[in-house]
């Protein structure tokens, strides 16, 4: 048996995108509307330094890239995340707190793109991770959305939900709750953060 091939040997990781190098060697400066600064140094294809109110670190990065000029970027010395839209010069850094997020833009960017929505009550997607990993979101409006995970349908659980329009498509979605136990994923996970292509049903 190809293990590669039935996600037992390297688990869900191995369906993810390729790592996307582009933004080495760019420093990003990005406001939020009350005009606290935040700021993106990438300093090799590895490490990027962070500021912002009361934060200056050098961390490791992830970087993804999910269509010709947005990224999906993992970072921190502890957790954080934010999407980065150099075409329209918008950022959604999240908080420590789960599902906070601040949106920010940069000094040229005529407006703020990304908002927060309910756009996407009413939808039901299942999610599929690769050999039938899958989780379902029905998202029900009110900031809650009702989950079931592979390979077991019939736990279901309502929990909150965090929503971002990012553009015509694409949304950035968090889910904040730990997983149930006897599922195909962590139970450690507290925070679930896909951004979603509606226009070719993929996410990262």
């Amino acid at each position: 048996m190809n293990q590669t091939n039935n996600g037992e040997k390297y688990g869900v990781f191995q369906y993810a995108h390729p790592h996307a190098y582009e933004l080495t060697g760019k420093t990003l400066a990005f406001a939020d509307e009350q005009g606290n600064a935040y700021t993106l140094e990438f300093v090799d294809t590895h490490t990027v330094r962070f500021t912002a109110p009361g934060v200056n670190e050098l961390s490791q990065y992830e970087a993804e890239k999910l269509d010709g000029t947005t990224y999906f970027v993992a970072f921190g010395l502890i957790f954080r995340a934010v999407v980065i839209d150099l075409e329209s010069g918008c950022a959604a850094f999240t908080k420590e707190e789960k599902g906070g997020y601040v949106l920010c833009r940069t000094a040229d960017a005529p407006e703020q793109k990304f908002s927060f929505t309910d756009e996407m009550t009413d939808t039901y997607v299942r999610w599929v991770y690769g050999c039938e990993r899958s989780i379902v979101n029905e998202h029900i409006g009110g900031g809650k959305c009702r989950c079931s995970w592979s390979p077991r349908p019939d736990i279901v659980r309502t929990i909150p939900v965090t929503e971002i329009k990012l553009k015509t498509s694409y949304y950035l979605v968090e889910l904040n709750s730990s997983f149930p136990r006897n599922v195909d994923f962590p139970s450690s996970y507290t925070r679930n953060i896909m951004v979603q292509n509606y226009d070719k049903m993929e996410f990262v």
